[in-house]
């Protein structure tokens, strides 16, 4: 235990100053601390809070001279950096937190040797019901500091300090229908976190009520910290280094593991070995097994002109090795010729067929030097290279729709002299997003999605909304307008807001009712020239509401509602700058850049899920507004993306064929492909 300096002020002044502040809600407190470092402001929010804090410190720490300092630092540190508290009405949810983090700091600590702190259990308890209780205590001390701290606040209030919706509406200056969604939404958040750990929400809290201290332990608490300040211009030191509380702010350590999390890192590691076991072989014609990487097969394209590489060419040097599998690359299209198989197959590894001959004459014919004069529409394309050429060239119709291009739309002429064929084919159709592939059949004029993503083509796809109707509201949304309403029910705002957008907007009644809301809900709001999506989110995130999409209508409806009913959509990857099977680097910049408590591995809803197909891209279920958000993210990136889509290397030091982070690294020393081919 680490004593704090005698007092100075009397206990019986301190005790009448103290008497006249406690009618002070926490912000004119923290006012009155901060800006005339009165300590009977500091000490009336110490003996509020204390009895909820000496709770926390005391069910996490190991003794009572550790639950001691981590209650006298969690004050001292609301001391020195109250003025950084943004919202004082959420205090009690930032004590909470702080004293979690400051108990967990005092963990390592082996400075004293005392006594650990063990409860005497009351008449007919077990002593393991007991543990086990303490146990379910932290866990849920644990999962409330990483709640966000508008549900924290509310939920501590509500359940640890028996406070009522409409005290809370008060200190919260909120509408009561406001704060029950708020309780809501947080509970229903925590207990999913609670059963995520093997832990029954119900027990928890009951958990937490059995070891909590005594108001008047709480008193004794926080009458020897007010004793111990001497002087409010120099504050003592905390018993723990400030420096060490700071990492556990920012970390949000857990240490209280349970097995079904135990048993889902590691079912899920076998799951991977066995996946990659299963999907990294094959067999070719003469039946000797091929190794084929994750990552070769994840961009290997159908009908794509790329060869398995025989085993022994992993022992070869690395110019030998580019000797013999010399590339062929058209606008970006890398294929690898071989005398026999070419692999085909997304994602898993598939029997490979032969190479047809006109397939190995188009991949000689790009290296012929020609002179190449084009012009006319798309369409007469074909037959001017093929004569140039000398192979067949074909379109593929289902690319140009792709692409957007209209075959019968005329183009520039071009006029190339004395260039390889892959060179003229890039001068020619890179302007159009298109490429040149190579294929059974000759040469394939098809759609480029590299270069698409970069005109807006191909970047994303709704799942389980419409299209269409999406991108009339998103057009909508991005729309510049004034508003000025003054005390006008929400109905009205919306019918106002339909009628000058033209857009269908519904308000989802019931969602509003579960929440003690209605849609005669009052609405004050003056904002000049900006976007529809910014008034929305004026008008709304007071009211603890959102906006959605629904069956082609935008939808005005509560945030726990809105979770429930989550929208999905496809992200491609290319021109964004990521390795195409780089998922988890893509995954971790989303999730700690992106709304980070919304997604799933930090207890929120939301999703990500990676596609291995012929085009890397993932999968997310989230809220709409966040789709918004990754929306602009995405097109950040492809601006200022340039040059040929990187790829993944394999880990320094790891042999050819190995696994790097879960993803197997090509087998052939200095051999890589491209996504190309037929998308």
């Amino acid at each position: 235990m680490v004593f704090i300096s005698p007092q100075i002020v009397s206990r019986a002044e301190n005790s009448s100053a103290t008497a006249e502040f406690e009618r002070l809600n926490d912000a004119d407190l923290l006012d009155a601390w901060n800006h005339d470092q009165h300590r009977a402001a500091l000490e009336t929010l110490v003996q509020r809070y204390s009895q909820m804090v000496l709770s926390v410190c005391r069910r996490r720490c190991r003794t009572h001279a550790d639950a001691e300092d981590a209650f006298q630092s969690t004050f001292l540190y609301l001391a020195c950096n109250s003025k950084k508290i943004r919202q004082p009405e959420r205090l009690v949810g930032w004590l909470h937190r702080v004293a979690q983090r400051a108990a967990l700091a005092t963990l390592p600590s082996k400075q004293r040797e005392t006594s650990p702190m063990v409860e005497p259990p009351a008449p007919h308890d077990d002593p393991l019901d007991r543990l086990t209780q303490r146990h379910e205590a932290i866990v849920l001390d644990e999962e409330l500091a990483d709640l966000p701290e508008h549900y924290r606040s509310a939920i501590i209030m509500h359940l640890y300090e028996g406070q009522s919706i409409e005290y809370l509406a008060n200190k919260l200056d909120a509408t009561t229908g406001s704060v029950r969604g708020r309780l809501q939404r947080g509970k229903q958040l925590l207990a999913t976190r609670l059963r995520r750990r093997g832990v029954i929400p119900a027990l928890a809290y009951a958990a937490a009520q059995s070891w909590t201290v005594s108001e008047a332990v709480a008193g004794e608490a926080a009458q020897d910290f007010a004793d111990g300040i001497s002087d409010c211009t120099q504050l003592p030191d905390p018993p723990i280094e400030t420096s060490l509380l700071e990492s556990c702010l920012a970390q949000g350590v857990r240490t209280m593991p349970s097995l079904y999390t135990f048993a889902g890192i590691v079912g899920g590691s076998v799951l991977i070995a066995l996946m990659m076991i299963s999907d990294g072989i094959s067999e070719n014609p003469n039946g000797q097994q091929v190794t084929l990487s994750a990552s070769e097969s994840n961009t290997v394209q159908p009908n794509a002109n790329v060869t398995a590489i025989p085993r022994q060419a992993a022992s070869q040097s690395p110019k030998q090795t580019a000797e013999n599998n010399q590339e062929a690359s058209i606008n970006g299209t890398t294929t690898l010729p071989a005398p026999s198989a070419i692999p085909i197959g997304i994602g898993r590894a598939m029997a490979p067929v032969a190479q047809s001959n006109t397939a190995i004459e188009a991949n000689a014919a790009l290296s012929k030097r020609v002179v190449l004069e084009v012009s006319g529409t798309l369409a007469d394309l074909p037959t001017q290279i093929s004569k140039a050429a000398g192979v067949p060239v074909l379109l593929d119709n289902r690319g140009i729709a792709f692409a957007e291009f209209d075959p019968s739309q005329p183009i520039e002429i071009l006029v190339a002299k004395d260039v390889p064929l892959r060179t003229a084919l890039r001068m020619l159709l890179n302007p159009l997003g298109l490429k040149a592939t190579v294929e059974s059949e000759g040469l394939v004029i098809t759609a480029d999605p590299a270069a698409l993503v970069h005109q807006g083509i191909g970047t994303t796809r709704w799942i389980n909304i419409d299209p269409e109707a999406e991108a009339k509201i998103a057009s909508a949304l991005d729309t510049e307008s004034s508003l000025n309403f003054s005390e006008l029910p929400l109905s009205e705002v919306i019918s106002s807001i339909t009628e000058t957008y033209s857009i269908p907007i519904a308000i989802d009644h019931h969602a509003l009712e579960d929440i003690g809301l209605s849609a005669e809900e009052p609405v004050t709001i003056s904002l000049k020239e900006v976007k529809l999506r910014s008034i929305l989110n004026s008008i709304l995130s007071p009211l603890e509401l959102t906006y959605t999409v629904r069956d082609e209508v935008l939808v005005i409806t509560e945030n726990f509602k809105a979770e429930e009913d989550l929208i999905t959509r496809i992200y491609w990857l290319e021109g964004t700058g990521f390795a195409a099977n780089d998922f988890d680097a893509i995954t971790n910049a989303l999730q700690t850049s992106i709304a980070p408590s919304t997604w799933e591995p930090l207890g929120g809803f939301a999703s990500i899920a990676p596609l291995t197909t012929a085009r890397p891209a993932i999968m997310i279920s989230t809220l709409y507004p966040i789709h918004e958000t990754l929306e602009e993210f995405f097109d950040a990136l492809r601006e200022t993306h340039f040059g040929a889509e990187p790829i993944r290397p394999a880990a320094q030091g790891s042999p050819a064929g190995t696994a790097v982070n879960g993803v197997k690294q090509p087998s052939g020393a200095g051999i890589g492909t491209k996504a190309g081919g037929m998308f």
